[in-house]
């Protein structure tokens, strides 16, 4: 610590040094606090406590959930990148960097709005880069899909995802001879596995 002396007072202080690009928070007892920006040098008096902001950074394809605190209540901010931003405590609940969505040309989304007290809904088709609002979420589908305990039998909500594929695809279902031929105590049980493909007209 650094003694300084005054005509007024005599402080304790601690020399901070604040290089460029950093901040920090500077809070007294009472809770209030400010924000410094560097590249400075300040002295922190023993009253005070001091703390690092963390700086959240999104590149090109991702964006930044801000929830921002304001009396009592949670704010949300969606913000795209190339941005960042440094966490306030005083000012914020959470900053999460995330993913922005990627679509092909043969992908789409289904996206819901919230307007009030109604609720919006839109397709989203690829090729994009889709950064959703903060009142925005997306449909997820729940499919048939394979049961990884019992290859080859399907289960329902086996398969779930968010983005709908625009081209013709199929699915294996597999059929116990026993079940078609109707011999249930059957111990020579084999299957059939056939293929369910779509058909889509080119006109």
């Amino acid at each position: 610590k650094l003694l300084l002396h005054s005509s007024k007072k005599t402080y304790s202080e601690m020399p901070l040094t604040i290089y460029e690009g950093e901040r920090y928070l500077i809070t007294n007892t009472r809770g209030v606090g400010h924000v410094v920006r560097g590249p400075t040098r300040i002295y922190i008096k023993p009253s005070e406590e001091f703390q690092r902001l963390a700086r959240r950074s999104a590149g090109p394809d991702q964006y930044l959930i801000i929830r921002f605190r304001e009396l009592g209540q949670i704010r949300i901010e969606h913000r795209h990148g190339p941005c960042s931003e440094f966490e306030n405590p005083l000012v914020h609940e959470s900053i999460t960097v995330k993913n922005a969505v990627k679509l092909n040309s043969n992908e789409m989304l289904v996206v819901y709005k919230q307007e009030q007290e109604f609720i919006q809904r839109r397709l989203v088709p690829g090729p994009a880069t889709f950064v959703p609002e903060s009142n925005e979420w997306f449909h997820e589908f729940e499919w048939h899909g394979q049961d990884q305990e019992n290859i080859g039998k399907l289960r329902p909500g086996g398969h779930q995802f968010t983005k709908l594929q625009m081209i013709p695809s199929q699915i294996y279902y597999d059929v116990r001879d026993n079940l078609i031929y109707g011999t249930e105590t059957s111990r020579n049980s084999r299957y059939l596995n056939y293929a369910i493909v779509p058909f889509r007209n080119s006109v």
